[in-house]
Order: C-alpha cells, then structure tokens, then sequence
C-alpha cells in the first residue's frame, strides 16, 4: 500500500471492520452535530454489518491511522453509489475526503456515482458538486432532515 493513495480494505477482517466502525463512529458524530441530528443511522452500523456488506470499501491511511474510508456500492444495471464517505474528524481539512473521492470516481470506470447526504451537510455537498455531481432529488425524512441526491455523469474522453 503506497503512502498518500487510497486503498481498498479488506472490511470482512474483523480488525479492518473495527477500524472502520470506530471512523465512522467519530466522523459521523460530528455529522450528527452539524446537523443537530440526535438519532442517526449511519453511526449505528455494527461490525457485523460492516463486514456483511457486499460493497467494496476504500481507505486512506495517515501515520498508519485509518484517516478515510470511502464505501462503493456496484451494480452491473445501476450507477455506481457511494454508500459511505467518512473521514476521522482529526484529519479534516487534509484533502482526505477529496483523494477518496477522486478515487471512487475512477474506480467506477466511467460509469454514472450517485452519493446522498443531509442538505445542511455543506461541506460534503461542496465536494461532490466540485467533482461534477449534480442535485437529482430532494427527500424530507424523520421530520425536518432533508437529504440530497447527487448524481455524477462522467464526461466523454
């Protein structure tokens, strides 16, 4: 594994699964701040979950220290979805979320990335809509949440 690049992760290791889990944990719950959530989801995946998913999970490394990791959904009929994008709150602002994000991208190898997240999550919307993600749909949940869908086409060679 090459320092400064994303790699993928072996997530149905019970280690890696548990590196994985404790980021998103802390980087969900300064999500769940941000956005003045008490109750939410995508820091209650277990371990168990973690490695039962069928995605493909990248991570990003910073002084041997699981810093990002990004989760990549595949479907052979739909477009490739970023099921997950979370960096430890200690490494914000290091261009983490960019690299993985980059590499999702062309790891999707050429197909249509879609990606959801709160609307009020400014910084994540800012850097999908730098990548070319555009706003496909709007939906309210669990009262007053709202949630943006984003669609990434990729741009002919």
């Amino acid at each position: 594994m090459a320092a400064n690049r994303p790699f993928r992760l072996d997530h149905i290791d019970l280690k890696i699964a548990r590196e994985i889990r404790r980021l998103m944990i802390s980087s969900y719950g300064e999500e769940a701040r941000l956005l003045g959530a008490v109750d939410f989801p995508p820091s209650k995946r277990s371990v168990a979950h973690i490695r039962a998913a069928r995605s493909v999970f990248y991570g990003f490394r910073h002084d041997g220290i699981l810093a990002g990791v990004g989760e990549l959904e595949r479907d052979e009929n739909d477009p490739a979805n970023i099921a997950s994008l979370a960096v430890d709150p200690r490494f914000f602002r290091m261009g983490i979320g960019t690299k993985l994000l980059r590499h999702i991208i062309a790891k999707s190898k050429g197909r249509a990335v879609t990606v959801s997240t709160a609307r009020a999550n400014r910084p994540a919307i800012d850097l999908y809509r730098k990548h070319g993600f555009k706003l496909m749909r709007k939906s309210k949940v669990e009262g007053k949440l709202i949630i943006v869908f984003l669609r990434r086409v990729p741009t002919a060679a």
